[in-house]
């Protein structure tokens, strides 16, 4: 993860939290939720095509308000 900081793009220290996601034939639905500094939490929800090889088809992310 990074984020734009005064012109400049900086790397920000995001943690894996958990990762799950089910099979249906070809298609993998996933969401991988992410923690960071501050509390701050990250979640990432896509769709991953294997015919034959994996292929990122959709998805996208939610920062998600600390509690």
């Amino acid at each position: 993860m990074e984020r734009f900081d005064q012109g400049n793009w900086q790397p920000a220290p995001f943690q894996i939290a958990s990762l799950g996601g089910q099979r249906a034939g070809a298609r993998v639905t996933f969401v991988l939720r992410l923690e960071g500094p501050a509390g701050r939490r990250l979640a990432v929800e896509g769709t991953v095509e294997i015919d034959p090889r994996a292929t990122l088809v959709d998805g996208h992310f939610d920062q998600l308000l600390p509690p």
